[in-house]
């Protein structure tokens, strides 16, 4: 513990000594990897040595150079997620919370460098981006996403939604911002009109999954968009209502399927 600890620690004294200098940009993947492995680290008190050390390298050095790395850090992330379910002992199928995250603030350091891939990056980068992003959201707590977190995923997606995206980056929006409602629920309420927006004119792309993606982001909306009595009825009602608004159109925009695989895209909000 004390070994990994001083080792993040001597790499946030790299950061923040060399900073002017940018004399260790060449060895940012090895700070990456040796940092952001520690986010998963039993011990809180290099749990918190880590984000730290993350930290000063997100101050100190710019989103713009960082997101130069963002498929890196995504294939990091996705060999941590699959190393904990399967090694012996792991969690298998269920459900995997990263610690590193799951404390105040643990997603702060790294919302840089998504935001600046999702607003400005590359087609590739901007389908990286949020499709990884919704990846953090999945091993991250729902109360420590609250609050401006949510604000700072949802605005970039929803400010380059409607640009001259390709399908895999309209798909990979969709689906994160899906995911950033199940985790938000009710304090995306005043997002509700821009999504709405959003999902229902994805219902006339040319693309089949970018459809079928919003179909099933629309099912999502529908307990946000309704205010929900102790019952539960209201809720319900609501999902039920907007479903029968939108049958017609789904069904002549997924080309003739039949209603019922269409009420299992909507599924989640009936």
């Amino acid at each position: 513990e004390f070994v990994r600890k001083e080792c993040c620690w001597l790499l946030q004294v790299i950061i923040e000594e060399r900073a002017d200098r940018a004399d260790f940009y060449d060895h940012i993947p090895i700070i990456l990897r040796e940092l952001l492995y520690r986010f998963n680290d039993e011990s809180s008190i290099v749990l918190k040595a880590a984000h730290t050390a993350f930290s000063a390298l997100s101050k100190n050095v710019s989103a713009e150079e960082l997101v130069k790395h963002i498929e890196f850090i995504r294939n990091l992330w996705a060999s941590m997620v699959s190393d904990a379910r399967r090694r012996k002992g792991g969690v298998g199928d269920g459900e995997f919370l990263l610690p590193g995250f799951n404390i105040p603030k643990g997603l702060e350091p790294l919302m840089p460098i998504y935001q600046r891939g999702i607003l400005y990056g590359t087609y590739n980068i901007r389908e990286v981006a949020a499709s990884g992003l919704g990846e953090l959201i999945s091993i991250t707590a729902s109360k420590f996403l609250a609050g401006p977190f949510i604000i700072k995923m949802t605005g970039p997606l929803l400010r380059i939604v409607g640009d001259r995206n390709p399908s895999a980056v309209k798909i990979a929006i969709i689906k994160t911002l899906g995911l950033i409602l199940v985790k938000g629920g009710p304090s995306l309420r005043g997002f509700v009109p821009q999504l709405q927006t959003t999902f229902c004119k994805a219902l006339s792309d040319p693309s089949r999954q970018v459809r079928f993606e919003a179909i099933h982001a629309l099912s999502l909306l529908m307990p946000v968009s309704t205010r929900v009595n102790n019952s539960g009825e209201a809720a319900h009602s609501g999902a039920a209502k907007m479903f029968k608004k939108f049958q017609p159109r789904i069904l002549v925009v997924m080309e003739g399927k039949k209603s019922i695989e269409v009420h299992k895209a909507m599924a989640p909000g009936l």
